[in-house]
């Protein structure tokens, strides 16, 4: 099963879905479905392939791309949010968006807006949360 073209698969939406464990090159068998199209001279098919793009690899899950919320009580006055907002903004790329909790007035959110800005992370978006008297208040 080296070869792609043995595979026992009838067409490339299949194999698309399918588990691959045994497929060592998913972007080769990718680029070979686009080739077979392309001498069966279904060119619309492999422009269509070439769009969508290579499937993902194998053991790679597309939530490990995924923009990342954060959710955190206390900023402003407890050191632990402060510090956990600036960890998570100088080492998680993908942080895109702060929810600051129990956030009445708006001064959590105010704060984190600063935070962020003064840790060069002006492209995170911070909202303030509903008011209340913080974590575990909603009900």
């Amino acid at each position: 099963m080296s070869d792609p073209t043995e595979k026992d698969v009838e067409d490339y939406e299949s194999w698309y879905e399918m588990e691959r464990p045994d497929d060592v090159d998913p972007i080769g068998t990718w680029q070979m479905w686009i080739d077979r199209a392309e001498r069966a001279g279904d060119v619309a098919k492999a422009e269509r392939l070439r769009r969508e793009g290579p499937p993902p690899e194998p053991g790679i899950s597309p939530l490990t791309l995924a923009p990342m919320v954060l959710a955190v009580a206390g900023v402003g006055g407890d050191p632990g949010g402060a510090i956990g907002v600036a960890l998570a903004a100088l080492r998680e790329p993908l942080l895109a968006l702060v929810i600051t909790i129990g956030d009445g007035d708006g001064e959590r959110a105010r704060f984190t807006r600063y935070l962020l800005d003064l840790l060069g992370r002006s492209d995170v978006a911070v909202v303030a949360g509903a008011a209340g008297q913080g974590a575990g208040s909603c009900r």
